[in-house]
């Protein structure tokens, strides 16, 4: 081998390196991106309309943080999303929830009491129309033991067809919409 050769594999070898260390330093926020993809397109199906980051008076002095809140032929519905990975051991009575990865055990309080107090900060704004909330867990997250009523998994959403952007909103639920879009604006 000339020398030439040789120093055409050194580069070689080089590029293969970095480009290596591109791919491990990039694969977690390439990841990260394309799961918030999927939570926003799993979250379009959900409605005809959605916002995100909302806050809003809790009526108590207070304000809650409200992930998503979606527009529905229905109601209005507050969604938080999860991005939990591994096995979630869940109840709707138990104060902490435990998320099992490979990494160990790790215990979160239960999310369904933040989503009861988001859902009737909206309420108190909305005393016309219906409002419910649900927890939306990631992709990566499984639930041996079942999951509580109020959790939905993005893969059943995924698997539900986007409501039509003409489907029809009853004038009340448009209105209480239209006043959450206010509300929103004057923050």
């Amino acid at each position: 081998m000339n020398i030439a050769e040789h120093m055409t594999a050194i580069v070689a070898a080089g590029i293969a390196v970095i480009l290596l260390l591109a791919i491990v330093l990039l694969a977690k926020p390439v990841r990260n991106l394309l799961d918030q993809y999927r939570v926003r397109r799993a979250i379009r199906r959900m409605g005809t309309e959605s916002i995100s980051n909302v806050v809003l008076s809790d009526g108590m002095d207070g304000h809650v943080f409200i992930e998503y809140l979606v527009l529905t032929p229905s109601e209005v519905l507050v969604v938080s999303v999860r991005r939990y990975a591994g096995a979630i051991f869940a109840a709707d009575n138990m104060d902490m929830w435990a998320q099992v990865t490979d990494g160990g055990s790790f215990k979160f309080p239960n999310p369904l009491h933040e989503i009861q107090s988001a859902t009737a900060a909206v309420k108190a704004h909305l005393p016309d129309v219906a409002v419910s909330g649900i927890i939306l867990f990631g992709r990566d997250s499984t639930f041996p033991k079942g999951k509580p009523y109020g959790v939905l998994h993005i893969s059943e959403l995924t698997r539900r067809p986007k409501l039509a952007a003409d489907t029809v909103i009853p004038e009340t639920v448009r209105r209480a919409w239209d006043r959450l879009l206010e509300l929103k604006s004057a923050l």
